[in-house]
């Protein structure tokens, strides 16, 4: 019972969320002390649909033992995408709401939040969102680098996150710089090493 987005599936335990007397399950959330980046419900039609309407009414869902499950404040230009599949032989519906932060379309200048199946690094994905959200040059193999720097500058952190894994980035301009910056210097110096080793 799962859907495919944006790389994450849902896994781990799944928790009853209840709304006027519905109950569907919720197999994952991702949310920060704004609200809601990323949530997963699993159930009959009409009680997802239901508890969808209300989480976008702005409502407080309150899934058990997940925390919470409430809607970001409004981000200019930003909105949360719906995914809905019908599962095979029970026609349950598994849905996923995912704020636009949390995709491969997240807009520039804003904090954006990078999703993953496991704790691995999204390398991949945090490099496709970080392209979007920040004007810099950068080369592709300075993924690693970049990570590494952002966890250690305080620009990368773990948000609360059950069936999923999910990091908050903040676009810090001036710190970004100084971390592309480094990387260009240690790219530059490695190229004239080895220009200089090929030359002899």
């Amino acid at each position: 019972m799962s859907t495919k987005l944006i790389g994450v599936t849902t896994q781990g335990t799944p928790r009853f969320i209840h709304y006027g007397g519905l109950n569907a399950w919720c197999t994952g959330t991702a949310y920060d002390r704004d609200g809601t980046v990323y949530v997963s419900l699993i159930g009959r039609v009409t009680a997802v649909s239901a508890i969808w309407a209300a989480f976008q009414s702005g409502t407080t869902l309150w899934p058990d033992g997940f925390g919470y499950v409430s809607k970001r404040p409004k981000l200019e230009g930003a909105t949360y995408h719906t995914l809905r599949t019908r599962l095979p032989k029970s026609g349950w519906l598994h849905m996923v709401v995912l704020h636009t932060q949390a995709t491969m379309r997240n807009l520039p200048d804003q904090t954006f939040f990078v999703l993953s199946a496991s704790d691995e690094p999204p390398l991949d994905a945090f490099w496709a969102q970080w392209n979007n959200a920040l004007p810099f040059p950068a080369l592709p193999e300075w993924k690693p680098i970049l990570w590494e720097q952002g966890i250690a500058q305080d620009l990368i952190y773990p948000c609360t996150a059950e069936g999923a894994f999910c990091w908050k980035v903040l676009p810090a301009h001036d710190i970004w710089s100084e971390i592309l910056q480094s990387c260009a210097r240690q790219h530059y110096n490695r190229r004239n090493d080895h220009e200089h080793v090929s030359s002899r």
